[in-house]
């Protein structure tokens, strides 16, 4: 019955038919509280089959909730009361850390050239910039108002719908005008136009903030207090024809911190998988290219402004960008590497209507470069001045794929020229969907073909099967709070064929897109 009345009730507030004064019943105002207030100019038709308040069809202008309505008819996730509701099975938080190599461990690493602490760095010049390592304090500050690797796809436009269809990019980022927004005000907010006047800024702010540094080193003092002093955690190979002795340049023994039950779980939520496994990464490919002579050397961010070479192409926003790493080679070249990772983690709906995470054994790293990140690549060659840069995709349980890429200058040049022309058509107001296709089809199309020639053309140096990818021992289950780690079925068969993301991307499945 009172199911009934609600649904009434809910129909009458949403066209605007209750006469002033009136009020619901009481057993219905807490669910028809501002929480989830329907304006005049919305139409809602709830379904409470499963006891909850679900929206189906167009929002009004006027929707205020503590979830959106929006989102709750695209995830079909109840909303209001009952989205606080207890879990009948509560969720499992990943364990992003599983099995990671941590960069304290990978400094140590014999063939790894490590930055020196954050307060031991002083800046003089632009150039100095690329010495704060990530857990600087000043790293951060640094990054503001720059355009750098992340935001450039965006800006660009290819996660605009016509874009995101002619290119063969998948959800969650295909049809993205919004990231084109926040990406614009994020530019305006920073004052990137006026920062661009004075590069000389970035110095002058890093060397001002030296004491924020000089505050973490009494804090690492201090919380190194309780740490386990230990030797080295990488050896030589006691057996050198063993089959490990000849994929991993040196024997790894990593030496617990910190115990299981500090973990926090909020923060392994708060971090990504791809972050947390950074260090992981830059090991599998040091270990691919140790056999060629070649070093790692960290590094902190690189600006355009310390090449200072007329020739580059102009910007109208402070231009950096941060590889990974830097591949050292004997004769003295140094190539920026960028990891991209697949986390073993997805998100699904459980029966109850709650969002859940399980683990997906099925995915894999991209077999092809994919198209958003040729930019990106493009962008790091031009800031560190190299002529080839590495890309590594690397799956949590299906293996890694590493590929070389080779520099294109004048895919460069038009870079620079659609990034000034946002900046001259949208710095005052908002742009639209599709931004670059209304009056610049012919030749925007043309960058968009040539940015799929690159990745096409993009040479698979090594594939790396899960075996030979060198983890932790420690930190081994998958979810926090499991005692044991899951076996991680390594075999010859990695490489599983549910994810299609680079096959869609190049055409091998479905039918060709124009834009």
């Amino acid at each position: 019955m009172a199911g009934n009345a609600m649904v009434v009730w809910v129909l009458v507030l949403s066209v605007g038919l209750v006469r002033p004064g009136l009020s619901p019943p009481h057993y219905l105002r807490n669910r028809l509280s501002s929480s989830h207030y329907l304006s005049r100019s919305s139409f809602a038709r709830p379904d409470v089959s499963d006891g909850g308040l679900r929206t189906r069809l167009e929002m009004g202008s006027g929707v205020v909730c503590r979830i959106s309505l929006r989102e709750a008819a695209h995830q079909r996730i109840p909303i209001g009361k009952y989205r606080r509701g207890k879990h009948k099975t509560p969720n499992r938080v990943p364990n992003n850390h599983w099995r990671a190599v941590p960069w304290k461990d990978l400094r140590e690493h014999p063939l790894v050239d490590p930055l020196p602490a954050p307060w031991k760095v002083k800046i003089e010049s632009a150039k100095d910039l690329r010495k704060l390592r990530r857990d600087s304090r000043r790293f951060i500050r640094i990054h503001h108002g720059r355009l750098t690797t992340f935001n450039l796809p965006t800006l660009l436009g290819l996660f605009e719908p016509a874009a995101s269809d002619y290119l063969r990019i998948r959800r969650p980022l295909a049809g993205r005008h919004d990231k084109a927004l926040h990406v614009r005000e994020e530019l305006i907010e920073s004052r990137s136009y006026e920062v661009n006047e004075n590069l000389d800024s970035y110095v002058t702010l890093a060397q001002s903030l030296a004491f924020m540094d000089e505050e973490l080193e009494e804090e690492v003092a201090q919380s190194q207090v309780n740490e386990n002093l230990h030797s080295t955690v990488w050896h030589d190979h006691f057996d050198p024809n063993n089959e490990f002795a000849k994929v991993f340049s040196h024997m790894y023994s990593p030496v617990p911190v910190v115990s299981r039950d500090e973990l926090d779980p909020d923060l392994d939520v708060a971090i990504h998988f791809g972050e947390a496994q950074q260090a992981t990464g830059v090991l599998t490919a040091l270990n691919v290219l140790a056999k060629e002579g070649c070093r790692i050397k960290e590094n902190g961010l690189f600006p355009l402004e310390a090449l200072d070479d007329p020739d580059l192409p102009s910007f109208p926003f402070p231009i950096g960008a941060v590889p990974d790493a830097m591949i050292s080679w004997p004769d003295g070249r140094e190539e920026p590497l960028v990891i991209k990772t697949t986390s073993p983690f997805e998100v699904y709906k459980g029966s109850d209507g709650y969002l859940r995470t399980r683990l997906n054994r099925n995915s894999r790293p991209s077999r092809r470069v994919t198209s958003w990140h040729v930019p990106q690549i493009q962008l790091q060659m031009l800031c560190t001045g190299a002529s080839e840069g590495w890309l590594l995709y690397m799956s949590g349980l299906n293996g890694a794929r590493l590929f070389r890429i080779q520099r294109d200058d004048a895919y460069i040049k038009q870079m620079a020229f659609w990034i000034n022309k946002f900046a001259s058509q949208y710095g005052s107001r908002a742009p639209p969907e599709n931004f670059f296709l209304t009056e610049n089809y012919e030749s925007y199309r043309a960058f968009l073909t040539k940015t799929k020639k690159i990745a096409s053309r993009a040479f698979q140096f090594a594939i790396v099967k899960q075996r030979w990818i060198q983890r932790s021992g420690l930190n081994s289950p998958f979810f926090v709070g499991d005692l044991e780690g899951e076996d991680e079925d390594m075999d010859d068969a990695d490489y599983s064929d549910y994810n299609k993301e680079a096959d869609y991307q190049l055409g091998e499945e479905g039918k060709d897109v124009e834009l």
